[in-house]
């Protein structure tokens, strides 16, 4: 009687199901994303995690490199990709919510007592500046002339060079720089020079995917409007710095 009225019990209940799933897929961008013991983790993927339960969606997340990424939302493959700058290019195959995941604030960094007086992006002409394969810094940065720009592989190997003097600017994420600066035992190696642009980073959904993927970011924005409102958005955050 008492297993019989166990199993009951259990059966009433309430049943917490996802009425459907949505994939999204990342590189490896700590700490808005990357993976740890087998999950995926960062503030951008719990914010869209966080979003997803207050809507009925249950989110899955990949990582790839960004090329194959961006391929995969673009074919339809995935649901979506995160995180990354809002641009006419990119609204051609993607579906962008009105509300951003966060945002990007990219720094000038030299080594620690550089003689380099840089203070805007005019000083950077005719320098050599480090940056990382197929990464945006925004229209600026990205179109302006005159600078030789260092490509690294990852934002690791940016700051290896920029440490071993084989270069002497960089530009990086500020957030990514306190956090590698921590894992690699950087810390107090570099000087920001300057702000070069502070931009908000979206999650894009995948225009191959027709009608759900304008109805999922539509839904999406509503609740990451209302986990800022909240301060739930700056809550996670925090719990990365």
């Amino acid at each position: 009687m008492k297993r019989f009225c166990f199993i009951l019990f259990w059966l009433l209940l309430p049943v917490v199901a996802f009425a459907e799933e949505a994939v999204f897929v990342s590189e490896d961008y700590p700490p808005y994303e990357y993976t740890e013991n087998g999950t995926v983790i960062g503030f951008d993927a719990d914010i869209i995690r966080e979003a997803c339960s207050r809507i009925g969606i249950e989110a899955k997340f990949k990582q790839w490199p960004w090329k194959r990424a961006m391929a995969k939302v673009k074919d339809g493959s995935v649901d979506a990709i995160f995180s990354l700058f809002r641009t006419p290019e990119r609204e051609a195959f993607l579906v962008f919510p009105s509300e951003p995941l966060s945002a990007e604030k990219n720094v000038v960094i030299v080594r620690k007592g550089s003689p380099l007086q840089l203070a805007k992006i005019d000083d950077l002409k005719g320098k050599q500046v480090g940056v990382v394969v197929e990464y945006s810094y925004g229209t600026e940065f990205d179109n302006y002339g005159g600078i030789e720009k260092e490509v690294c592989k990852s934002t690791e190997n940016l700051l290896q060079k920029l440490d071993g003097k084989r270069m002497d600017i960089a530009v990086i994420n500020e957030h990514v720089l306190r956090f590698l600066n921590r894992k690699l035992g950087f810390q107090n190696r570099f000087d920001i020079k300057f702000v070069l642009n502070e931009d908000p980073m979206y999650v894009g959904f995948s225009k191959a995917k027709g009608a759900r993927s304008q109805e999922l970011a539509a839904r999406l924005s509503n609740a990451l409007k209302q986990m800022r409102l909240e301060g739930k958005i700056e809550e996670i955050m925090a719990a990365y710095k």
